[in-house]
Parts: structure tokens; sequence; C-alpha cells
């Protein structure tokens, strides 16, 4: 069997942003030897992203942080980048997911949400679905409306700005991203609510000696990027690297758990085999992704 070739950054390749994550990798690469077999070139998952992620071809690409550990135990963890449009309360590689609705929605508080329709990226996002659920739960909501799948965060704002839905959850990361390369995206919405503490989306190898490479690899990598192309780091929102443990992920499965208990999350053992074959009970079986070319990110 030829060694994994495969490299992707499927979570926030903005079309906008694809020449800064060319230049990423091409940093990365560079900083790390005797990885892969042959030329490593980025690629765009041509497959639904859990298939992509499970493929043995995969040296090196950015996931979900729950289908992670409910869906990719074979994978191997790298760990993830230090955000710069985050919280500074909140630990570095750590985030909180953003409940969005239109600005001129006149609801102020999550529970009065209850029985509206809410849209999600995916089933299995841990931003979009089970960061949402568990917020939605801990403000006392007990029933919701309908939930559309949208796969993308993206067209999740969309649909609330249209007024087809009233309430999306989203990553921080690609709200920032957004905010700055497509303000239209979320023009005329409004954060109404945070979700819980959640470990930001981790970079994973099929191969456990390339992933110890890259992580050990990727400080140097953002230092060289830095004194290369600081603008390419600041387009990206990238300002470290955090080499995270397995722990902090597992804690997921707990808040998928909870969140199931209103919204309904995918690749938990009762809908594993069915998700994992490509099925869902709206549409995809991806996770979250800003962008719109077909698979997901956060």
């Amino acid at each position: 069997m030829r060694d994994p070739q495969v490299v992707s950054f499927p979570m926030f390749d903005l079309p906008e942003l694809s020449g800064q994550t060319d230049r990423l990798w091409s940093a990365w690469r560079d900083a790390t030897s005797e990885v892969g077999d042959g030329p490593l070139n980025r690629v765009e998952p041509s497959l639904a992203l859990l298939d992509h992620w499970s493929s043995d071809a995969i040296l090196l690409t950015q996931t979900c942080g729950y289908p992670f550990v409910a869906a990719l135990s074979h994978r191997f963890l790298i760990g993830t980048f230090a955000y710069d449009c985050l919280n500074d309360d909140d630990p570095d590689g750590w985030y909180r997911a953003l409940l969005v609705t239109r600005a001129s929605h006149h609801h102020q508080s999550l529970r009065n949400y209850d029985g509206l329709p809410l849209v999600v990226n995916n089933l299995d996002s841990l931003s979009g679905c089970v960061s949402l659920g568990v917020a939605l739960l801990d403000a006392g909501v007990t029933s919701i409306g309908p939930v559309t799948e949208t796969g993308a965060h993206a067209t999740s704002l969309a649909l609330v700005q249209s007024g087809k839905a009233d309430l999306a959850c989203v990553d921080a990361i690609t709200w920032s991203l957004l905010s700055r390369v497509r303000p239209s995206a979320v023009a005329e919405l409004r954060i109404v609510a945070k979700g819980p503490l959640i470990p930001c989306p981790p970079f994973i190898s099929g191969d456990f000696a390339s992933a110890q490479k890259f992580r050990s690899s990727a400080p140097a990598a953002l230092n060289a990027l830095r004194a290369e192309s600081p603008e390419t780091l600041r387009s990206l929102g990238i300002r470290g690297f955090v080499p995270m443990t397995q722990d902090a992920y597992d804690a997921t499965l707990g808040l998928a758990d909870r969140a199931a208990q209103l919204l309904p999350v995918a690749l938990r053992p009762n809908n594993l085999d069915r998700a994992t074959s490509g099925k869902s009970e709206l549409r995809t079986q991806n996770c979250s992704r800003s962008g719109e070319r077909g698979g997901p990110s956060l």
C-alpha cells in the first residue's frame, strides 16, 4: 500500500482565502521532513467529508471535533490552531459557537425560541448542531420547531437572513472570516447567545509517524510564515499552534448525548452505521463548512 498522500483544509477554506490557505500548507510542508511519498498538493475533497476523513489516503486534514471521536478513532491527532478572533477569556484551542438570529428579531433570550424553526449545517457538527442543542437545553427550551440541515454554515446564515429559519449556530471562526471577506453573509444578523466551551477543529492524519512530525513542525511553520508573510496569518485569523490532548475531544461525546435530548444528532451509537453509510435523517452526514463547495467545516 502506498503511503498516505492526500492533504486538505476543508474547514475554513473559503474561496476568498484559498491563496492564503495554499501558503499556509506550503509553509507547513516545507517545515516537515520525510512525510508522504511524492508530491503533496492540497486537494478539494471530492467525497462526503466523513468518507474523505476516513480514507486511508489521508496524510493531513482538518476535521470537526465531534466526528473525530465519534467516527474517526483510527485517525491520529496532531493539534489545532489558536485563532485570534476568539474570546480572550477562553484558553487557546477552545471556543464557543455563536447562536445567531436576525437583527430585527425581537427575542432577547434563547428561552423565547422554544418551538421556532432552526437550521443546522450538519447533524454531526460540533458547532452547528451539538452546541446548539446544549445551549437551548441550558436555556430551558423543551421543544423545537422544524430543523433544516443545509450542509454549510454560510447557507444556514442565509436561511436566517431570509426568514426561513429563526436561529442558527455557527463557529466563531467562520463568523469572523465571513465578517471580513464576505460581510453580506452576516448582514442584518446578530448574536443572541453562545454555546458551551468546545475544542477547535483538530488536524488529524491517517499515519501515526506523520502525525507526530506535523505536530512537531507546526510551530516552526507558523513562525516561518509570520516572518515571510504575516498578512497570510492575519487573513486566516491564526496566531499559533496548540498541541491538544485526546481528552479534550473525548468530552464532546457527553455534549452530543445532551444535545440529542432535543436535536437529532448524528453519529451516536444508535445511528452510527446509518451515518457512516452516507445516509441521514435529513440530508448529508458531513460536518460543518463555511464555504459552499459541498463539504463542511466546524
